[in-house]
């Protein structure tokens, strides 16, 4: 979570361990690797929140996972 000033996170804890789960877990079949997009449709599956990709990619960033390099 930042302390930048500007808007608010507008979603919770939970749903940024969902995308660290997602993105730490295999990547559906055929892909080799996952994507913010590939993760932001996982995402949409789910109860939790629907995300945008960027936003997807700004929970990784500020976590410094890089999903391209994961291995599950």
């Amino acid at each position: 979570m930042r302390n930048a000033p500007g808007r608010p996170c507008v979603h919770g804890p939970q749903v940024r361990v969902a995308v660290v789960a997602a993105t730490t877990s295999p990547p559906p079949h055929p892909e080799s690797t996952w994507s913010h997009r590939k993760i932001a449709a996982q995402m949409a599956g789910t109860v939790l929140a629907a995300i945008p990709p960027s936003q997807a990619g700004r929970i990784l960033a500020d976590l410094d996972l890089k999903p391209h390099r994961v291995r599950g």
